[in-house]
Parts: structure tokens; sequence; C-alpha cells
């Protein structure tokens, strides 16, 4: 089972690089290396195990690590790299419940960083203040013993209130500045209302009954009336849309092992294309990508399916990034070694192999943790957890 964050990871060390060339095919987006941030000997960067990273509109990189339990800021400097500016964590702030971060969202209008935090079950809020430095805002979490919820969850499940043990993936929906939190050990999906001051109101579970298998994935395309959840355990993924009420309710559950579906064991992330017509899943057991093409009747099917065997570099295929400008596919497996690039065509819906990434001018890149783009889509944040290295690439 490829759940990362019940293993642990090692330190690694210190460097950073500017503009290395790739050497890409000459008809590809041009990819440059911009900087390697690395935790050893750094580590008041605190950046072990990065799990998830956001570049803001004004180029301020945040990164939440698991090993380290935090949110470290990262300013752009004169140099056009990225220098440490602070970090949140136990050793600076009690009051941050960290343990186990796991991912980031980032609310534009308010200049608000959510952070979830697995093994505490919490979630965390952090606002740009006027002298260009980040505070802490509050912090959402039932306080559960760590040992007992992964151990004897049932014992405490009653007082699981939040819905944030396991808490793996968030999405926020700007304009509504509604947060939802993907909860791994909970099986629970939970909707908050973030506030401009940055404070956090449960809004209660999304379909409360609902079996969820585990999820670990949240995606949205521009309609905010769908909603995409993958549940890992079950090797689901399921579908919502929102009724005359306005309220969401599952349309279609895409399964492992039925209508065709064979390479879709323990999917870790999806992405759903902005224009809500194509789903893209990465199954880190089947150590595949599937992707699903939605058909006249609002229905998605399996569209086409690249293996690690077509494809080396998806063992334990975990993390995705879609870029909408470039119709460029970025996928990676936490077991393996680079970065796969994919030209998508809007009007097939199949993606074609461009590019495998596996060195970046000498430096190795394995142990993906995760991928996002840059609101411009023209920078990618790369971590990887087990290797504690961030990778900012240009993208041209």
């Amino acid at each position: 089972m490829n759940l990362q964050f019940l293993t642990a990871f090692c330190f690694a060390t210190f460097a950073f690089q500017l503009y290395a060339s790739t050497q890409p095919p000459a008809n590809s987006t041009t990819i440059k290396l911009k900087q390697v941030i690395r935790h050893a000997g750094n580590q008041h960067f605190e950046v072990a195990n990065p799990r998830d990273a956001w570049l803001t509109d004004n180029n301020t990189l945040l990164i939440v690590s698991g090993d380290s339990n935090s949110l470290s800021i990262f300013n752009p400097s004169k140099h056009h790299s990225f220098a440490y500016s602070q970090s949140f964590s136990k050793q600076n702030d009690q009051s941050a419940s960290l343990e186990g971060a796991s991912s980031i969202s980032f609310l534009k209008d308010a200049d608000i960083a959510i952070v979830s935090a697995f093994y505490s079950g919490s979630l965390s809020t952090f606002k740009l203040g006027d002298k260009g430095q980040f505070n802490h805002i509050e912090t959402v979490s039932d306080h559960l013993d760590i040992k007992q919820a992964f151990t004897a969850y049932q014992d405490v499940k009653d007082q699981d209130t939040l819905d944030l043990v396991g808490a793996w993936d968030t999405h926020i929906v700007q304009e509504s500045q509604r947060l939802y939190v993907a909860s791994y050990q909970s099986n629970a999906v939970g909707e908050f209302k973030v506030s401009d001051s940055g404070k956090l109101t449960p809004l209660g579970r999304l379909l409360p009954k609902y079996d969820w298998g585990r999820p670990t994935s949240i995606s949205q395309p521009k309609n905010a009336d769908w909603l995409y959840i993958n549940g890992f355990e079950q090797s689901k993924i399921s579908v919502l849309s929102k009724t005359s009420e306005g309220k969401f309710s599952v349309t279609q559950t895409i399964q492992h092992d039925k209508n065709g579906v064979k390479s879709m064991l323990n999917p870790q992330q999806l992405i759903v294309t902005p224009d809500n017509q194509f789903l893209f899943v990465a199954a880190s057991k089947s150590n595949a990508l599937n992707v699903f093409k939605k058909d006249t009747s609002a229905r998605f099917n399996l569209h086409q399916v690249v293996t690690s065997e077509q494809n080396p570099g998806l063992s334990g295929a975990c993390c995705l990034a879609f870029s909408d400008n470039q119709n460029t596919l970025f996928v990676a497996g936490e077991t393996d070694k680079g970065i796969l690039i994919f030209d998508f065509t809007p009007s097939t819906g199949k993606l074609r192999f461009r590019q495998h990434i596996t060195e970046l001018n000498r430096h190795q890149l394995t142990g993906v943790s995760s991928l996002r783009l840059s609101e411009d889509e023209k920078q990618l944040i790369v971590t990887t957890g087990k290797n504690n290295e961030i990778f900012i690439l240009n993208l041209g």
C-alpha cells in the first residue's frame, strides 16, 4: 500500500542551481531548472519530507513538510531564486499543530494559506500581514491521541467531530471560500468556510452516510457544480454533481475491475480538466495512469491507459499536474525516478508521450511526492518526499 505518511523518511543535503537545461526535444516546451532546495545542512528551513507546495501570485513559495511537521515560506530574491523567510512548526509556534503536514490550499483574495496535517488531524490557517510576513491565525482539531486514532480508531470515532483524522488533501473554492478536506482515517470529506480573517467555520461532513473508500484526493473543474473524489482503499472514484436544490450527490462511481477498468488499484491522485470533459487518475498499486472521457449522457468512460510497462516512471503513480494553457500533463511515481510529460490533444482526448526527465543538470530527480503548477502555469514545483528536495522548474 502506497501510504507515504506511515513510512519513515531520510534526510538529504542542501544545494541549489539556477537555470539548467534539460535538453528536451526541439519541438517541445522548454523546461529549465531554476532552483533546488534541500533540507540537510539547513535544518532551519524545516523541509524534511516535503509533501506539497504552493506558489502565490506574488511569487512566494510555501512548502509543507511531513517530517519537519511544518509550513516553510520562501520569498523571491534579487537573484531570481527563492530565499528562506520563515517557518511554522512546534519549534517556533506551539499553537500550530502540524504533525504530518500533508497539503496546502491558498485563498488568493485574502492571502490565506490553509495547511492540513495527517497525524494531528488538523487544519491551520496562516495569513499574510502588512509587513510581508505570515501570521498563524488558528488551528482546528479534535486533538485525538495520534497512536489511538491510527491503531484503535473505533474507540475514538465519536470524538472525531471534525472528520480530520488522516487529513490528506484539501481543495479551496475561491469564489465561495469553501474548503473541502479529504481525510483518510476518518473516511470523510469535510467542509469548512474560510473567512477573510483566516477563521474556519465547520460546515459538517459531505454526504455523511456515504462510504468514500478512504479518500486522498479532490479535484474540481471550473464549473463548481461538479466534484471528484478518489477512494484509495476501495479503488474507486466518486463523481458528484449538484442537484436542483444545490446539494451534491453521487452521480457515478468508477470502480477498478468494473466496466473494463483494469489498472486503477489504489488511485492516489486525480485531476479533472477545467472544461470538465476528461479525468486523469494516477493509480499507485497498478503503476498506471487512467484517462476517462465524459460522454453525451455526462458519464465518464475509460478512454486510455498508460502503464509503467509502456512508459517507465509510473511505479507508485501518485502525482499529477495539468497545464491547460499548454495542453500538457505531468505525471510521477513516488517509488520511481523522474517526471513523465505527455502532450494532450483536447479534440481526441488522447495523451502522447513526450519526455521522461530523470535528471536536471546532474541533479537526480527521484521519489516525487507532489507536482504543483503556478497560477500562470509558467513554473512547476516538484517535491520529493523521501529525498527531502524541492525542485523549481521554469516552463517556457
